[in-house]
């Protein structure tokens, strides 16, 4: 079946191409469109289980090498490239690159994420979008979307990656923009994509870096040579850690870390099913596919597996402060994801890849639940967003708010929901990694992270689905928009509407109020002369096209971790990752370099016996494949073998202390569950039993809620420092342009207009005179001579040539005639 798998991204294309081509010109109805895009989805979605299955569990499964396409035909040769020059090893190589599909347990698990999860995505949106006079557009955008992103996960090699890479970035912005005429989603959009050209840039240097090295763009090829190099400690920067700092920070960009991770909070601005599909469950974990896809190149480089890890615990901890003051429930969750892609990239510096991906999926279930969620209360409460006009919608959205609670549990880290088992790995794999040193300070702003957490989404929790009813003490409204985002944060002036719905988004209804949010209630009656809760709504339960997908994510993130139970609980499952290759760990685990071996690992999680023992590199010039001279050799067995005394490790300390591994990991899934706990009970006691101590703490800690509520002002230091510097230099530019460049230009015009006007005025009175006085002259006198010589009688011309005839005689015999007559 796995031969099929280029039907997989085909199928979303061809629903795209329909949608956006014809839709509109047919007048697809809503159903029409609804039924082309989710049914492309759900092909592709079957498609894939089919393919994962045959790969790894039918009679002739391949698992776990990898299954290219081009294995039976189903390829192209996209790019002839020809020889190139190579930088070690043989001087040229035959780059050619093929357009071919990959299946291996990497690519499987992010084709199963991106066509299921999406799946769910697309009919909540066929909902939720309903009404909307750019549906067909909509879902033309996201097909599109679907088909980059499985382009990228599923591509064969780097090319096709970027290919992928790049689509995404375009569907991110179509789809950040998807409500055009609001100037804060233009904004946004644009942001997005010029902040991920930033990052990108990083990302095609690797790419060239790779090329020039390894002489080819296939991941096999490249991945065979790059575990023969040396490894490059800290302190040593070779030729692979240059690739791999280009890799990250075009991870870095995707994936949304410190320090470009700016645009994912205002991509909030697209409407809801976007913020799921790609700013949560997909395009944002585009950085750690790529990372774990190169782990051999990063493994080679210790010192950029130290980045990536610190890196990802800054953002972490970054993100997570500034969740807890955010009133928007939107923006709550990307600085939450944010977050959460830092956890993950944190697991992949510490040396756990497969746990990164673990984590990718399982927040891939409980965030798409929760943005979802959130959609669904947005649309129940007339497109409001702000949580302090919510509160107590528990009894008016049941479904909604039982399935949203699956996914706080989840992302709080409770056993025994999906959450729990990634996150629980990370933190024992960073206060256990040998990988590299200051383990236990990751592990350290990981708990602390993890703390944040639990308290705001608990925050979330309690101002929208407990507490009062808050939307019946203020006017509805808000921004009465999808996305208003920090409207009120700005100041943004009270209005009322006076236009129903219309146009591509949703806008204010008549008689509408927007104003502040704490505005008092009887004056604004008072003032505008109308009874009642004037512009309040009753909220009210999503349709079942929008909480059936929520019921099914929620199950996912409830059950969902099981793939992945730890050694921690083998005395109840007997082995140390039960289920054999249902077990993630288990799966992933061949496409994961082995330093100590210098090989992938077996399917069984070890690596070849007869392999040679790594090299390390002392000196940055040393490398080269294969062995570096004055390289020191490492031994068999565990990454500290390899890469040498990495200091204090945390989880050793305790071991020491406890003479258990056993004990010890059991330590730290206490100390992990008492963290949730702490965080969900503050929360619970600031925003549920005594919400009075929420100001209080406020006014107490002001200058940190301050910072917080304002992001650090990060947005505000590259308007300052990058965008307005920017403008300048772009205005210097334009000056220098217009006023020396351009004036050189205008003053080299004006000397040729100069020397033409002196060369025209010297060629019309002086040429032009001294030509016309010989024609005058040859006019004037010549002209009477030969006039009056042709005077048309025979007899006058026959005396002129006798006449002629006789000077010549005479001129002929003149010498003789003067001699005669000088005798």
């Amino acid at each position: 079946m796995q031969k099929y798998i280029w039907l997989v991204p085909l199928l979303p294309l061809i629903g795209a191409a329909i949608n956006g081509l014809l839709g509109r010109k047919l007048r697809f109805s809503e159903q029409i469109i609804g039924g082309i895009a989710v049914g492309s989805v759900a092909l592709a979605f079957l498609i894939s289980i089919a393919a994962v299955y045959s790969y790894g569990f039918g009679g002739h499964a391949e698992w776990p090498k990898p299954y290219l396409t081009s294995q039976d035909g189903f390829s192209f040769e996209w790019i002839p490239g020809g020889a190139v020059s190579v930088n070690h090893g043989a001087q040229y190589a035959l780059l050619n690159i093929e357009w071919s599909y990959q299946l291996d347990p990497l690519s499987s698990i992010f084709m199963l994420i991106v066509t299921g999860v999406g799946l769910c995505i697309f009919v909540f949106a066929t909902g939720y979008m309903h009404g909307e006079t750019g549906f067909y557009r909509f879902f033309a955008y996201m097909g599109l979307f679907m088909f980059a992103m499985l382009v990228l996960v599923m591509g064969s090699n780097f090319l096709m990656m970027f290919v992928g890479w790049e689509g995404v970035g375009l569907c991110s912005y179509l789809l950040i923009g998807y409500y055009f005429d609001r100037q804060e989603a233009a904004n946004a959009s644009r942001k997005a994509f010029i902040t991920n050209r930033v990052g990108d840039f990083g990302f095609a240097l690797a790419i060239f870096g790779i090329i020039a090295t390894f002489g080819s763009a296939q991941y096999t090829n490249v991945f065979e040579q790059a575990k023969s190099y040396p490894i490059e400690l800290i302190g040593h920067w070779g030729v692979l850690s240059w690739i791999a700092l280009g890799l990250f920070i075009g991870a870095c960009g995707k994936s949304a870390q410190l320090p470009l991770h700016v645009w994912l909070p205002d991509a909030m601005a697209g409407p809801t099913p976007v913020s799921a599909l790609i700013h949560a469950a997909t395009m944002v974990t585009a950085g750690l596919y790529m990372v774990t896809r190169t782990n051999v190149i990063f493994q080679h480089a210790q010192t950029m597996l130290l980045v990536v890890a610190l890196v990802g615990a800054a953002t972490a901890i970054f993100a997570a402060t500034i969740g807890i003051t955010q009133n928007d429930i939107k923006k709550v969750l990307a600085y939450s994801t944010v977050s959460q892609l830092g956890f993950m990239f944190m697991a992949c510096g510490v040396g756990a890849f497969v746990i990164g991906i673990f984590h990718v999926m399982t927040h891939a279930f409980f965030k798409a639940l929760m943005f979802l969620g959130a959609g669904s209360v947005i649309h129940g409460m007339h497109h409001e967003q702000d949580m302090r006009r919510m509160g107590g919608l528990k009894k008016y959205m049941p479904y909604t708010y039982w399935t949203f609670m699956a996914g706080w549990l989840a992302i709080c880290g409770v056993i025994p929901f999906s959450g729990f088992w990634s996150k629980d790995e990370i933190l024992w794999n960073a206060a256990n990694t040998t990988h590299i040193p200051l383990g236990w300070i990751v592990w350290i702003v990981g708990t602390i992270a993890a703390t944040c957490t639990a308290f705001y989404m608990t925050r979330l929790m309690a101002m929208t689905f407990w507490g009062r009813e808050r939307f019946l003490e203020a006017p509805a409204g808000g921004e009465a928009d999808e996305a208003h985002a920090s409207a009120f944060d700005k100041g943004l002036t009270q209005h009322d509407a006076t236009f129903a719905s219309a146009g591509d988004r949703p806008r204010h209804e008549p008689g509408e109020h927007v104003g502040p949010v704490h505005e008092d209630v009887g004056h604004h009656v008072a003032t505008h002369g109308h009874g009642g809760h004037h512009g309040a709504h009753i909220p009210h339960e999503s349709p079942a096209s929008m909480w059936v997908p929520l019921a099914v994510l929620a199950i996912l993130a409830t059950l969902g971790g099981l793939v992945g139970v730890g050694p921690a609980f083998r005395t109840l499952t007997g082995t140390e990752h039960p289920g054999g290759r249902l077990n993630i760990v288990n799966w992933l685990n061949p496409i994961i370099w082995n330093p100590a071996t210098r090989e992938f690992n077996t399917p069984e999680g070890g690596g070849h016996e007869a392999a040679a023992p790594a090299e390390t590199v002392q000196h940055a010039e040393t490398a080269a494949p294969p062995v570096a001279e004055g390289a020191a050799e490492a031994g068999h067995g565990s990454a500290a073998a390899v890469y040498g005394d990495t200091g204090f490790n945390l989880a050793h300390a305790v071991e020491g202390s406890t003479h258990s591994e056993l004990a010890t990991e059991w330590i730290f899934i206490i100390i992990s569950l008492v963290v949730a706990g702490i965080g969900m009970l503050l929360g619970g006691l600031f925003y549920v039993w005594r919400p009075a101590l929420a100001n209080v703490w406020s006014q107490r800690l002001r200058p940190l809620y301050v910072a917080s509520y304002n992001k650090y002002w990060v947005d505000e230091f590259y308007g300052l420092a990058v965008t307005r510097r920017t403008m300048d230099l772009a205005r210097a530019v334009f000056s220098f342009d217009s006023r020396i460049v351009d004036g050189i230009v205008n003053g080299l015009a004006a000397l040729s207009r100069l020397f033409s006007r002196i060369v025209g005025g010297f060629d019309k009175y002086f040429v032009d005179g001294l030509v016309n006085a010989v024609a005058a002259f040859i006019m004037r006198l010549m002209s009477p001579l030969f006039r009056a010589a042709q005077t048309g009688f025979t007899q006058n011309y026959a005396l002129v040539m006798v006449i002629g005839l006789m000077v010549a005689v005479a001129v002929f015999f003149a010498r003789d005639i003067l001699a005669v007559f000088g005798r």
